[in-house]
């Protein structure tokens, strides 16, 4: 296949694939299952702040839109609850809105102090 090219192609090549028909290559896969954050998440892992704005609740055609997908937040929020690791979540596309109201700001602020 033609090389990637633009923003697609240097996303792809952050994780080593520099053609689209790599993607589910045996030896991409392997390298996916071994960096999947949602896998290496535990619970000793620091709190995490996720806020998904601007991202349409459909699909995604793109891989930008694949990489910061509002579904995607979702999935880091559900394994965090799941491994015990805290977490402000907002997905506003989802209709999700922490019922903290904690900012980003705050969040940061809260971590260094306590």
């Amino acid at each position: 296949g033609a090389a990637l090219l633009g923003l697609e192609g240097r996303l792809l090549s952050f994780y080593g694939i520099s053609e689209l028909a790599d993607f589910d290559s045996p030896e991409i896969l392997e390298y996916r299952r071994r960096v999947d954050m949602i896998d290496l998440l535990s619970p000793d892992d620091p709190p995490i702040f996720v806020r998904n704005r601007n991202q349409p609740d459909e699909p995604p055609v793109r891989v930008a839109v694949l990489f910061h997908h509002a579904n995607h937040a979702l999935v880091i929020a559900n394994r965090a609850r799941e491994v015990g690791v805290e977490h402000v979540l907002y997905a506003p596309v989802l209709g999700i809105e922490d019922p903290s109201g904690e900012n980003e700001f705050d969040f940061i602020l809260r971590m260094l102090t306590s």
